[in-house]
């Protein structure tokens, strides 16, 4: 059980990260961008990890134009690709030895049924086997910084998400997008409650943290690339984030909590604080039952071993 706690943490609280090297997935756009710009703004050393450069591009032209010095840097990924996947961890490798914190932050949400070429469905493929596969080839970067940490980002979604893995990737029934995403966000925890267990039984001192930013206003409900405006699903989105969004400043605290809180401890979870986890300042929170259930989460870590090819050294 988890006490009630009354901090209200800010970025304020963040701590100066000269001479850290941070990863940021989806780092062009919506909470991505917020961290960067944050933790830039930190002194720290940032990789922007993103599959379209020219937005990265646009993005690091605002940071710099608020902060001149910030230390960023754009690399191409494409989490739905594994072998993208590779050729990121390879280019950073290069000229990288260490990595204090990766935040798995970058999704896709509400797409239409896709079965990429490595023959997953986009959601659970950029959500979760794409990072599955970046965490685990970049581990031994991560052994190699002190106090180094996770951080995987969920949603209140994950409340009505399973695993089957009988259809993992939808190869046959009936596809619905809004379970899709809520499923891979579920893989998501299952991911990183598995990941700390094995963390700690292998006594390394990396750690793995869970957030969710709540309803954070971004282009992420409108970004399914199946909205159709006729039928006024966007003016349905828009209607929904004014009476019960916060705006990304806030969105972007559970993440950072999670990453520099000096009293996180592995497997937790961070949330608004409101008791429908929407808005507020990041809290210590419980996800639900199921998402906590270490047989399932254990029999999707060998799944997802299997099917990225990704063995893990833990």
């Amino acid at each position: 059980m988890v006490k009630k706690q009354k901090i209200k943490w800010t970025k304020d609280n963040i701590p100066d990260l000269k001479e850290k090297t941070i990863i940021v997935t989806g780092a062009n756009s919506g909470l991505g961008f917020e961290i960067t710009r944050v933790i830039s703004g930190k002194n720290a050393n940032v990789i922007m990890a993103c599959r379209n450069i020219e937005k990265a591009e646009q993005a690091r032209k605002i940071i710099l134009k608020e902060n001149s010095n910030a230390s960023l840097e754009i690399m191409q990924i494409d989490l739905s690709k594994l072998s993208t996947v590779r050729d990121f961890v390879k280019k950073f490798k290069e000229k990288y030895d260490k990595l204090d914190i990766l935040f798995n932050n970058a999704g896709v949400m509400f797409v239409p049924k896709i079965i990429t070429e490595d023959g997953f469905e986009l959601h659970m493929a950029a959500n979760h086997f794409g990072h599955f596969a970046l965490t685990g080839l970049l581990l031994d970067c991560l052994e190699k910084a002190k106090n180094s940490r996770v951080i995987s980002v969920s949603s209140m979604g994950h409340r009505f998400g399973r695993i089957n893995f009988k259809k993992l990737n939808y190869e046959k029934g009936i596809y619905n997008r809004i379970m899709a995403y809520s499923n891979c966000k579920i893989a998501v925890l299952y991911f990183a409650y598995e990941l700390d267990h094995r963390l700690k039984k292998s006594e390394k001192s990396i750690l793995s943290v869970a957030a969710h930013p709540g309803w954070t206003r971004t282009n992420l409900q409108t970004a399914g690339g199946e909205i159709d405006n006729s039928r006024g699903q966007i003016w349905f989105w828009n209607f929904l984030n004014n009476f019960f969004s916060q705006e990304v400043e806030m969105g972007v605290l559970p993440q950072l909590r999670a990453a520099f809180d000096p009293n996180v401890k592995g497997g937790e979870y961070f949330s608004p604080e409101d008791f429908i986890h929407l808005k507020g300042y990041p809290i210590l929170k419980l996800s639900n039952k199921k998402s906590r259930n270490r047989r399932i989460a254990r029999k999707f870590w060998e799944v997802s071993e299997e099917l990225t090819g990704i063995k893990y050294n833990l």
